[in-house]
Formats: C-alpha cells, sequence, structure tokens
C-alpha cells in the first residue's frame, strides 16, 4: 500500500499469482495473500512487473495492467563446466525448498524407483524447510544414505559446481511457479532438463528441445523419462546445448536488467 502514503514513484514486482491455490500453500491463511491479491487493481502503483507469461496473463484478466520482464540468470557465472568431472557415477540433481507442495517427496520417489533398477546413479537434493528431518528419516529407512544426499548452506562457489557437474536436473514440483529461477540455472548450466508441466517452467523447458516435460504428478512418466535420459548421453548433450541458448537469449541477467532499466527511468524522467 506504498502509493497511497508516498510522492516518489512507487513500482510493484509480481511473481507468482497464486489464487487459490494459496489455501493448498498456506492453509486457512492463505485467506489472506488471496485478499490481497484481490485488491491489486485497486492500488495505485506506477508500474506494476510480472516475471512470467502466466503471472502477466493473470493480472491483466484481474485488470492490473502489467510489463512482463523475466527473472535474469547470471549467464557468466552459471555457465558449463569446461572440464568432466572424475565421477564413476551418474548425478541427479534438484533445489527445493522442503515443504508439502513443493514436491520433495516425488522426488524420493523417482529416486528410490531408479536406484532400485540401477548402481550407477547418486541423486543431490538441494534445499532446507521444515520437513528436512522427515525427508532425512525416509532417506533411511530406503536404506540410501549413500545415493540420495541432502544439502544447505552451500556456499555459492559449490552450489555453482554441483549444477555444472550434475548429468540432469529433476524439478518435481507439482504445482506452478511464479518462473523457476533453480531450473534456469541448470539450463545456463547446460543441463537437461525433466520437469512437471506446469505454468512458469514450461515458459522455460520445451520439450523435447531443451528440456523433457512430463503430466504433473506422474511420478511414472517422469521414472520412464529419466531413466532413458540416463542412458542417452547424446540426448542430454543435445537438451543442455538448446537450454543454455535458450537462456543466454531470452533470461540473461543483462538482456533482463536493461529493460528494468529503461522502466525506471522512465519513471524517473516523469517526475522531472
Amino acid at each position: 500500500f506504498t502509493p497511497f502514503y508516498v510522492q516518489t514513484p512507487t513500482v510493484l514486482t509480481v511473481n507468482e499469482i497464486r489464487d487459490t491455490l494459496n489455501f493448498k500453500c498456506f492453509g486457512v491463511m492463505g485467506g489472506l495473500p488471496y485478499i490481497l491479491e484481490k485488491l491489486l487493481k485497486y492500488v495505485p502503483y506506477d508500474a506494476v512487473i510480472s516475471v512470467s507469461r502466466v503471472t502477466h496473463e493473470r493480472l491483466n484478466n484481474m485488470g492490473v495492467r502489467n510489463i512482463l520482464i523475466p527473472n535474469g540468470v547470471d549467464t557468466r557465472k552459471f555457465v558449463p563446466s569446461t572440464r568432466s568431472p572424475s565421477k564413476s557415477y551418474l548425478s541427479v540433481l534438484t533445489v527445493i525448498r522442503l515443504i508439502e507442495h513443493k514436491g520433495c517427496y516425488d522426488f524420493l520417489k523417482v529416486a528410490e524407483r531408479i536406484c532400485k533398477i540401477r548402481k550407477d546413479v547418486k541423486f543431490y537434493l538441494i534445499g532446507h524447510g521444515p520437513l528436512e528431518s522427515k525427508i532425512r528419516l525416509s532417506v533411511q529407512k530406503m536404506g540410501l544414505e549413500n545415493r540420495v544426499i541432502l544439502l544447505k548452506n552451500l556456499p555459492e562457489d559449490e552450489y555453482v559446481k554441483l549444477i555444472q557437474y550434475c548429468d540432469v536436473y529433476l524439478h518435481t514440483n507439482p504445482n506452478q511457479e511464479g518462473f523457476g529461477l533453480s531450473v534456469a540455472e541448470a539450463m545456463s548450466c547446460g543441463k537437461p532438463v525433466i520437469a512437471y508441466n506446469v505454468s512458469g517452467v514450461n515458459e522455460l523447458v520445451v520439450n523435447g528441445e531443451s528440456g523433457l516435460l512430463v503430466k504433473p504428478r506422474d511420478v511414472e512418466a517422469m521414472i520412464q523419462e529419466l531413466n532413458e535420459l540416463l542412458n542417452d548421453q547424446a540426448k542430454r548433450r543435445f537438451l543442455g546445448e538448446n537450454a543454455r541458448k535458450l537462456v543466454v537469449s531470452k533470461f540473461s541477467w543483462d538482456r533482463c536488467s536493461r529493460i528494468l532499466r529503461k522502466v525506471y527511468l522512465s519513471l524517473l524522467q516523469g517526475t522531472q
């Protein structure tokens, strides 16, 4: 509500419009963000920025004029590795908040099945949240402590290296994403992505070109796609190279920040 009590230009950036998904994410407390979303069109912002096509369209449908400027990725930091890691196994990585609606248990289901049928794969889960202790207990019960590795609070250079050295990035959130930044970072590193076909993510991953998409909650399809991709190095390379090209052309920090700068400059010039 800042525009009601300041004289300087105010800009709102909207990462996601959840609508009724707020209740699935937050229970009864989801009523507050649900109501606030409905009030957006009555607040006189000088500019509203959306970070994905789905958010842009939903704001338009709500009567909120907005400018689509995607989140950017530092494509000079998140780059394909110039050397092959010395490892005797394939690695599958995800970055996820350990909360119920983000799909962390789907990741464990995929990991469990793949680990049963092949011995050459390890899974890395980067994230933290209220489900951390339950996730660790589940991994122990499955007897996969050495195959499913949970990590958190990584220094940035280690985080980047883990993405660079993984073979496949797996995204198991069955609900919409505001943008899917971790997916974009993996793609910028030239990694093939397998994800559920949900809003936000499917603006980044073009099925069969820059990654693979499966029906939300279809764990069996995700397992099949992952197993086939792990067996096909040429396909992994093809998808990864296309993913990198897509991010560099559409979602680099340089491109997105130039557009954002123009918006802010136009507002500042209007106050002079």
